[in-house]
């Protein structure tokens, strides 16, 4: 398939880099198989450069299974919404997401090609440079994040809607009904759910935007360069979508990262993020309210949201079939039914 793949990009060259000079050759460097020997991702390197200028991921589309079908759609989501996202950013903003350039089937495999994205995982960095107590460094971190969120979300904000009867049940009920669906509800968690429902009538006729959602705001998917950013792997991303779930997600994830002991114990990153007094929880607490002032969203609309970003989140860990990760959202979302009050915003 590589030799395949070598001539396919040699033969749109022009097509692919606007460049009529052709390489030399070009060089293949296996990233990961994602755990599958039916998927995996390839850094591409043009002559003798140093970094690579794409990156092919590809599943083997002649097997029929229900592992490589989902691989196979998530690959084409990826393709279909970061086409999308080429159109609705502009300069420079649209440097910071990858840029596709294909998605066809090479040698009995769907191959999606993109444009190289250069910087080391946010995750990384923490962990080589040592800068678990790095209050400085931490908030740069976190300020960098924001604007990019905010940026994002102005970018492909699709529109300001009214939060009415219809809208409630779209954006909260629904999902409740999901996760009550799928796991045993404790009778604290049912009440808590009832008592989420009453008050989200309070907020009839504000306005929330609909806008992107990367879906996977992981550190390891946001790439430093400096004070550059740039974001990938955007397989699990949907377009439209309340502005919050990337939001509430990257605190936890940084430190889980951060204590490193912690980052099997999901929800307990998300206790000390979101509900244990620190200096850190107080980073957090200027993160997610700075974004709201900077987006005008009414930060007891973000309070409204948080137990319903949990939910969520335990849903698509389920329907991923990550038994460990739905664990984690649960105990999170069975804490948050306890300790709601203490919530940092």
């Amino acid at each position: 398939m590589i030799t395949q793949l070598e001539q396919y990009i040699i033969n749109r060259w022009e097509e692919i880099t606007d460049s009529k000079q052709r390489p030399v050759k070009l060089s293949f460097l296996k990233l990961t198989n994602s755990g599958s020997l039916n998927r995996m991702v390839l850094l591409i390197f043009k002559d003798y450069d140093k970094r690579p200028f794409l990156v092919a991921k590809t599943v083997q589309s002649a097997l029929n299974s229900g592992f490589i079908k989902y691989e196979f759609d998530k690959l084409k989501l990826e393709f279909d919404n970061l086409s999308t996202l080429q159109n609705l950013l502009s300069p420079p903003f649209d440097k910071t997401v990858p840029k596709p350039y294909s998605l066809t089937d090479i040698g009995g495999n769907l191959v999606l090609l993109e444009n190289a994205l250069y910087g080391m995982s946010l995750g990384m960095s923490i962990t080589r440079r040592k800068i678990f107590g790095s209050r400085r460094r931490i908030c740069g971190h976190f300020d960098l994040v924001k604007q990019w969120l905010i940026g994002l979300h102005i970018q492909t904000k699709a529109a300001n809607v009214y939060l009415d009867d219809r809208k409630m049940q779209e954006l909260i009920v629904n999902h409740i009904d999901r996760y009550n669906d799928i796991f045993t509800v404790s009778s604290a968690n049912s009440q808590f759910f009832q008592q989420i429902c009453a008050r989200a009538k309070q907020f009839t006729g504000q306005q929330i935007p609909v806008v992107f959602e990367h879906g996977a705001f992981w550190l390891g998917n946001i790439l430093i360069s400096g004070d550059d950013i740039g974001v990938i792997d955007w397989e699990s991303s949907h377009k439209h979508s309340v502005p919050f779930y990337d939001l509430f997600m990257f605190p936890p994830n940084y430190e889980s990262s951060r204590n490193r002991e912690w980052s099997k114990d999901w929800s307990r990153s998300i206790r000390q993020a979101y509900y244990e007094k620190s200096w850190f929880s107080d980073i957090v607490a200027q993160f997610i309210r700075g974004y709201c002032e900077q987006m005008n969203i009414d930060i007891t609309l973000a309070n409204l949201f948080f137990p319903i970003f949990l939910v969520v989140m335990a849903n698509r860990s389920y329907e991923r079939r990550h038994a460990e990760e739905t664990t984690h959202w649960r105990r999170a979302l069975d804490f948050h039914t306890e300790m709601a009050e203490d919530l940092i915003f």
